[in-house]
């Protein structure tokens, strides 16, 4: 599981370079939805994991 979540992580790492670089507002956006997806979908798998080993 916490593979998982760290290539997640590394992902979004990656799409945060990408915008640092992004010239292009509607580009700089998108990249910014994809990030805020994989935080979202970190933050779905942490809790399902947690809820998991709390029942």
């Amino acid at each position: 599981m916490s593979d998982v979540i760290n290539r997640i992580f590394s992902a979004g790492l990656d799409l945060a370079g990408a915008l640092s670089r992004a010239t292009d507002k509607a580009v700089a956006q998108r990249v910014q939805a994809g990030m805020d997806k994989l935080d979202r979908a970190i933050s779905s798998i942490q809790s399902a994991a947690l809820d998991r080993l709390l029942s």
